[in-house]
């Protein structure tokens, strides 16, 4: 997992609340559970072998924030990096907006430090042609597909023991011609702490470092419904290793690794604007 992947995926705007509420986890059952007297029922699976012991996760009708449709969603996107400027600002407005807790807005700051010190190397790549993401796949716009799935069993479903799968996918062919393979892959298995917008205390995170292969993502069925429930399946394979947030610069720990491999079939709703 590197710096600026993470970076790519964290460093949006996130002048959101972030401050949750009680849980209180009841009556788990195979396709649902209830917390905070809210209901959630399964909208689709993912299936596989973790640390090759075999489990499965429901993906539900519900989301960790209030208002989303489900927790696979998607959405079609353009390569357009904000400049470091634009996420700096993001950074302040959230850290200045009185809803963070301390130790969120810690890690943001830690994030916004770790931007400034990378700064004058992304403006020599930038300089040479190499670092400007804008000119990526010629421009072409692509389809971000996300899949957060959980555990009815665990205490806390969202706070723990929880699958998330982060890809995107070329729209150049229209998304007909499958399999697709998907492009930034990203596959994490969440420990503890959860239950935020920001990220968890510990969880396995994919790499690709320390002679493992890429996380990989193969698309067999994509359905996209702008109106409604479209569809996805597929499968996926990754090495997933250790990660502490209270030790985020240092990384994944690469003498704790896990393979994790299976597939997914699940309904997927259009992320609201």
């Amino acid at each position: 997992m590197s710096i600026t992947h993470t970076l790519s995926k964290y460093a949006q705007p996130i002048g959101i609340a972030i401050a949750m509420s009680s849980f209180c986890i009841t009556a788990a059952q195979a396709d649902g559970f209830k917390r905070n007297n809210k209901s959630y029922q399964s909208i689709g699976t993912v299936q596989g072998k973790l640390d090759n012991k075999n489990a499965e996760w429901i993906v539900i009708d519900g989301h960790l924030v209030s208002g989303l449709p489900g927790s696979a969603l998607w959405e079609q996107e353009s390569f357009e990096m904000p400049s470091q400027d634009e996420i700096m600002e993001q950074f302040q407005e959230a850290m200045s907006s009185g809803e963070l807790s301390p130790e969120e807005a810690k890690q943001i700051e830690m994030i916004a430090n770790m931007l400034s010190e990378a700064a004058p190397m992304l403006e020599a790549l930038e300089s040479m042609g190499l670092g400007d993401l804008s000119d990526m796949e010629g421009g072409a716009e692509s389809f971000s597909i996300d899949i957060d799935a959980f555990n009815p069993e665990a205490e806390d479903p969202f706070d723990a023991e929880r699958i998330s799968i982060h890809t995107t996918v070329s729209s150049e062919n229209g998304l007909k011609d499958l399999p697709i393979s998907a492009n930034d892959v990203d596959i994490t298995y969440v420990l503890s702490g959860g239950d935020t917008l920001f990220l968890p205390d510990t969880a396995y995170w994919s790499e690709d470092d320390y002679g493992h292969d890429a996380p990989e993502v193969i698309f067999t069925h994509i359905d996209l419904d702008e109106d409604g429930a479209g569809r996805v399946q597929g499968e996926f394979s990754a090495t997933l290793c250790y990660w502490e947030k209270a030790k985020m610069t240092e990384g994944t720990n690469e003498d704790d690794c896990i393979p994790f491999e299976g597939k997914f079939d699940t309904a997927i709703y259009l992320m609201p604007e």
